[in-house]
């Protein structure tokens, strides 16, 4: 399954809470990792294992038990697993980490970048 960082990551803010800090709730997760999956489909043991482990991430994410995380945390910590130069999706998601649109990133902004990316790659 090859996507591009940019549609992994809108697919999964789509389905996020539209607020300042959006959340993505489980079920919301669940349902943008299911349609990525199913526009490319495979072997059925091969989607159902690739959807297991996808979601095993999300846990990671949703360390506090409100079966919530930070979606825009998780888009770019996906941004690891997808297809494309590694620039690209560095500059991807800069671009969505860069909340103030000023054209650099906060030392918050970086370690969010830092922790979620390690996040992704810890949890496979």
């Amino acid at each position: 399954h090859k996507m591009e960082a940019e549609t992994v990551c809108n697919n999964i803010i789509a389905k996020a809470t539209k607020t300042k800090n959006p959340r993505l709730s489980r079920e919301a997760f669940d349902t943008a990792i299911g349609s990525m999956i199913s526009m490319h489909p495979g072997a059925r043991e091969e989607e159902s294992s690739l959807f297991h482990m996808l979601s095993g991430i999300f846990s990671a994410f949703e360390a506090d038990g409100s079966d919530r995380a930070g979606a825009i945390e998780i888009a770019c910590g996906f941004t690891v697993l997808c297809s494309g130069k590694k620039s690209d999706k560095l500059e991807f998601a800069f671009d969505v980490l860069d909340k103030r649109k000023r054209g650099q990133l906060s030392r918050e902004d970086m370690a969010n970048y830092l922790k979620s990316f390690l996040t992704v790659l810890l949890n496979l």
